[in-house]
């Protein structure tokens, strides 16, 4: 049930194809034995381009991309269509349905959030480009358009959209700490984003507090759930900002390999030195925007309410949470071999990390004494099931991620499940073998929202074992998997 079968091409389909193809045969072979003749200058002046052969309509200079002024610029001239965005001249009708879409139909604007979503899920923030920006523009956009409509459902939906994002940061980092991972903190994109993003919740707080605070508590729990979240994502992305301030960065977000790209503009390479070495970073970031310079009553008002909302016990188990990611079936991969093994994610959880917030709210005033131990006794008790970090076989693996890497921030991460989106992804995989199940623990796993399957010892040197729990830590199924059969 989880395999794709890709449609075939007919040879007759083939052939034909291939037929107009080999009137592009003669240009290619010239460019390439241009291209041949020139290594050595283009080596020389350490050049490289990226050659793509693509069939259909015209260019994105010459559609929603112009660069006008710019001598890689299209022909045409830019008209506007609603907010930043501007389109070709040549686009008009086009032009006037961006600025009508969202409001016009209701369907195209309940997708907004969805398509939010999965932007974010599917974001890429290396090369850097200032995306931050560009995102937060996007969501004030859509937040004014329902505002001005007094859609405040659909408001309360793009709030819970950006707690959303803020909580998947603030879990990112804690799994991958700038001091030790990312190059020491020479890859600092999330950072950015999650400043944007907190500067906007600020901005919306001031404009709209009943989206943040309770209004009573008769309101209904699903409500008080979804405003709790919202609160403590801010107090997560709030610490964590504080947390980095000061921190030594290269003048912009950049890794090894990214820093030997030929950039356009206004990118900037940095010192090779600084990113291998923190000691000769001369920026300080954040220095320029102090956390507590931006303090207003608003973030008084969120503090008492989120320190509040940790008297559940599910909300302050969120202060502890880290997000792993892990390629379980490519641990025997030789160093020199690409893991192209499906990529999964972990939630985990560490008593440690939720302990060493609480102290830094109480450092920063946020909580009083009396506050302050009440919430350490409610953590020294809470309740949380999961495989340690340290029955997950396996060490730290040069270049490639691993559950291994959650023994470096802290001993004592449990990881409580696996992510529905990469655990379907690795079902979808055919690497594992379903039909050896009966249907009800296929089914389990396809819809359970609570499945853990993570690697544990298997027999068998070359073997990868991976064993499926409830959220009982009952085992429920086991898969061996022959590295042979991963290799296949």
């Amino acid at each position: 049930m989880f395999h794709s079968v890709p449609q075939g091409m007919t040879r007759r389909h083939f052939m034909s194809h291939l037929a107009g193809a080999s009137a592009l045969t003669i240009p290619a072979l010239t460019l390439g034995q241009s291209i041949r003749a020139n290594a050595n200058v283009l080596k020389s002046n350490r050049k490289s381009a990226i050659l793509l052969w693509m069939g259909g309509g015209p260019s994105t200079i010459d559609l929603f991309d112009l660069k006008p002024g710019a001598s890689t610029g299209g022909p045409f001239r830019p008209i506007a269509t609603t907010g930043d965005m501007q389109i070709c001249e040549h686009l008009p009708q086009l032009a006037q349905q961006c600025g009508e879409l969202l409001q016009q139909d209701p369907e195209a604007a309940a997708q907004f959030a969805p398509l939010m979503r999965a932007l974010f899920h599917g974001l890429g923030l290396t090369p850097y480009v200032p995306i931050e920006a560009r995102l937060t523009i996007l969501l004030d956009e859509e937040f004014r358009r329902r505002e001005a409509q007094g859609n405040t459902d659909g408001l309360g939906e793009l709030v819970e959209l950006v707690a959303f994002m803020l909580l998947q940061l603030a879990r990112h980092l804690a799994a991958f700490d700038l001091r030790l991972f990312h190059n020491f903190g020479a890859d600092y994109p999330d950072l950015l984003l999650l400043d944007a993003l907190l500067g906007m919740y600020d901005r919306w707080f001031e404009r709209k507090p009943d989206l943040f605070l309770n209004q009573s508590s008769e309101m209904a729990p699903r409500l008080l759930r979804l405003k709790a979240r919202r609160r403590v994502a801010w107090l997560l992305g709030s610490l964590l900002r504080q947390e980095h301030e000061g921190l030594r960065v290269p003048e912009a977000p950049t890794s090894p390999g990214e820093n030997q790209r030929v950039l356009p503009e206004p990118l900037v390479h940095v010192d090779d030195a600084e990113i291998m070495d923190p000691r000769l970073r001369r920026k300080r970031l954040f220095a320029d925007q102090p956390w507590n310079a931006r303090r207003t009553e608003c973030h008084a008002e969120l503090v008492y309410a989120a320190t509040g909302d940790l008297q559940n016990p599910r909300v302050m188990q969120w202060l502890g949470e880290a997000l792993f990611l892990d390629r379980p079936l490519g641990v025997h991969r030789p160093l020199e071999v690409i893991d192209d093994t499906p990529l999964v994610s972990y939630l985990a959880f560490s008593r440690t990390l939720a302990q060493s917030r609480l102290r830094q709210m109480h450092a920063s005033n946020w909580l009083d004494n009396a506050a302050f131990e009440d919430l350490r006794k409610r953590l020294a008790q809470l309740v949380v099931a999961g495989v340690p970090a340290a029955e997950v076989p396996g060490e730290p693996r040069l270049g490639v991620v691993s559950l291994a890497d959650a023994r470096l921030i802290v001993p004592d991460f449990i990881f409580m499940r696996t992510t529905r989106s990469s655990l379907h992804e690795l079902l979808a995989s055919g690497l594992l073998p379903l039909h050896d199940l009966d249907e009800a623990t296929v089914q389990w796993l396809a819809t359970g929202r609570n499945v853990l399957l993570i690697r544990t010892a298997a027999k068998q040197r070359n073997d990868t074992c991976l064993t499926a729990f409830d959220a009982a830590m009952k085992v429920r199924t086991q898969f061996v998997v022959p590295s042979e059969r991963i290799s296949e």
